[in-house]
This record gives C-alpha cells, structure tokens and sequence, in this order.
C-alpha cells in the first residue's frame, strides 16, 4: 500500500489517535488526563517555589549572620561552655552567657584559659613538646622527666610556625634511656638534639632529627665545610693550589655509625663539589687511588664525639 501528500502510516493497530496514552477521540478521558496533567504541573510549581523559597533563605540566614550581625535561625543548637553555639550552613555563630557573640570561633571563646603572666616561652615548648611526645607514644609510661637545656629559632615552617633546634636532656623512670624512642642511635642517649616544628597557635605537629636548610644548617655547613677540606687535605686529597672551587652539601644524616671495625659517634652523608684551575678533575680525589673524579661526589663524613671529622670515605653501604 502506497501513502500519497501528507498521507503517514498510523502504527496503531486498531487506527486510534492516542496521544500521551489517551484516545483523543474519547472526550472524557481526554478531560481526565487534562484535568492529571495540569493537578501535576500545579504540584511540580509548588515543589520548585519550596526548593527556591529554601535555598533563598538559607542563603539570606548566611548573608544575616555573617555580614549583618543577626540572629541564626536554619542552625542546630547546642550547649557550650559558658555559651549556646548555633551550628548552621557555612557558620559558628556562639552566644555568651555575658551577651557577648562570636562568629567562627572556638567552642572554649566563651570561657578563655588563664593566661599565667609569669609562663614564659620556655615553660610553653616544653609542655607541647612533652605532649606530642606522649601523644604520639614517642614517650612510654617508663618516662621521668624531660630538660630543655637550649634552643634556636631555626627557621619559619609550611604551618605559619618556626622550626626550632632544641638540645634536651631526659631521664627514665628504671634509670635507662629506652623510655624514649630516639630518632638515631648515639652514644650519650639521654642527650638529644632535635628540631620541633610548632605551628601558628604553638602547637607541635613533628620532631625531626636533620633539616636540609635554615639556620642550623648553614652554621653546620660551614663548620663541616672548613673541617672536610683540612680532612682532605692532611690525607692528600686537595690540592690547594689548583683548587678553583669548592662547596659541600650536608644530605642527610645516620646517627652513630659503623665503618669497617669502627664505630664512630656520628656520620652525615654529603656531597663534595668543585672546580680545579687547570680546568681538570684531580684537584679533590674522591677515592684512595684517584680515580672517579667528577667534580661532585658524595661520601660518608664520619665524626666522633667532639664532632671532628675523623673519616671520609666516597659512597659505600655502611656495616
């Protein structure tokens, strides 16, 4: 069968016009479904006035409280020292029971510690350094007590805070050392020397042992930097005349180490770099015979107790 103009195929069997499931030739129905569709469109209406109406007053109790002083009100109550706290979207709102009001602060701002006018930093560093220590179980129930002997402001940190360098000195209950879970090993264990990173509100969030920059460093590379080259040049590794340049590197560092059969207090990886005048390689020898002079290499800087260097030896595994 050929269609003819604006002729199309009627695919209902039965050669009704349904629209939205209805007979349209069935007035009734037609009624029913006019009458369902508009009942529908009139709920879908109600519900996206809610949804706006909603949204418009959340964003209103937001802009009321915290650009226009106001009172919360879409916020979950709760009680506070000294204060009602009033949790809502995007805000802290505290109310005093003083009257005072505060806007995204802390539960305790209605009730601030004592501040002790005699405390000094010395008594704070102390407290949060032995409370990090025992929170992160660095210290265990064996431990005595801990002295601050000295400390440096080392440098300022990623958490608005300063690194400081601290020599702290401790004793254990039993009377031994291993209350304290050292960082390295060395011989006088009760004695250490570590950096303390305090954040913006000076509490400690990590204790370190080597720091790659700031100020300890620079003191320890120039120290180190003038003890190398005299170590190198007692054992005929420098060749003053024709050294252009040269600078070392503290990399990193192992605590109490053992080279060969002996064992010494403490070793820091480094790297050695320079440039000779002939324009060569020869003027710093890296090795005992010489060889593999590249004009940077690291090695083992091994020290004894009065931090002298005592050894230098290029690379190798440490027994």
């Amino acid at each position: 069968m050929k269609y003819i103009g604006n002729e199309r195929k009627n695919l209902n069997p039965n050669n009704e016009n349904i629209v939205y499931g209805v007979n349209v030739s069935d007035k009734e129905a037609v009624k029913k479904k006019m009458a369902e569709m508009r009942r529908n469109k009139t709920i879908l209406t109600i519900i996206s006035f809610i949804i706006i109406a909603v949204a418009g007053y959340i964003v209103y109790d937001f802009w009321n409280v915290s650009f226009n002083e106001g009172e919360p009100v879409l916020a979950i109550k709760s009680d506070v020292d000294s204060g009602t706290k009033f949790t809502g979207i995007g805000y802290v709102y505290i109310e005093c029971n003083n009257g005072d009001i505060y806007l995204n602060e802390k539960d305790d701002i209605c009730n601030p510690k004592e501040v002790d006018e005699d405390r000094t930093f010395d008594d704070v560093l102390h407290d949060v350094l032995l409370a990090y220590l025992t929170e992160s179980k660095i210290i265990n129930d064996k431990f005595g007590e801990l002295t601050i002997n000295s400390y440096n402001q080392d440098s300022e940190n990623n958490n608005e805070g300063y690194d400081y360098f601290v020599d702290l000195t401790y004793t254990c209950n039993d009377g031994g050392y291993d209350c304290f879970k050292t960082l390295k090993d060395k011989t006088d264990k009760n004695n250490l020397q570590l950096y303390v990173s305090l954040d913006k509100t000076n509490t400690v969030y990590n204790v370190f042992t080597f720091k790659s920059k700031g100020t300890q460093y620079d003191k320890l590379k120039e120290d180190y930097k003038e003890k190398v080259k005299q170590y190198l040049i007692n054992n005929n590794k420098y060749v003053e005349d024709n050294v252009r340049y040269y600078d070392i590197k503290l990399v990193s560092n192992k605590g109490k180490s053992m080279f060969g059969s002996t064992t010494y207090e403490d070793c820091y990886v480094i790297n050695i770099s320079y440039m000779c005048n002939d324009n060569g390689n020869t003027c710093i020898s890296a090795y005992e015979d010489g060889e593999n002079n590249n004009l940077s290499f690291k090695a083992n800087m091994f020290l004894d107790k009065d931090n002298e260097v005592k050894l230098i030896e290029s690379i190798l595994v440490v027994n």
